[in-house]
C-alpha cells in the first residue's frame, strides 16, 4: 500500500467516524477522503513552486504591505 492510500485510508476512516460510523457508506467516505488527499497534495505543490515568504503586491502609494489597513482597537464601544 503507498503512503496515498494509506492517506486515504485514514481520512475515510477519520470521516466514518465523524459521521457516527453509519454503515454502508464506505464508498462514500472513500471518494470524500481521495478528493480531500489530491486538493492537499495540489495545494503542497503549488506552495513548493511559489516559494518561501508571503506574496503582497504593493498598493498604487507604494506601500510595500499592499491594501492591509490596521484593525481597529479591541475592547471599544462602537
Amino acid at each position: 500500500m503507498d503512503s496515498r492510500e494509506k492517506r486515504i485510508r485514514a481520512r475515510a476512516h477519520d470521516l466514518w467516524e465523524a459521521a457516527g460510523r453509519p454503515e454502508g457508506r464506505a464508498s462514500d467516505h472513500w471518494t470524500e477522503a481521495e478528493r480531500l488527499v489530491d486538493a492537499e497534495d495540489r495545494e503542497e505543490e503549488r506552495l513548493k513552486r511559489r516559494g518561501p515568504g508571503i506574496d503582497i503586491a504593493p498598493s498604487a502609494e507604494g506601500n510595500s504591505l499592499g491594501d492591509i489597513r490596521p484593525a481597529a482597537p479591541i475592547g471599544r464601544g462602537r
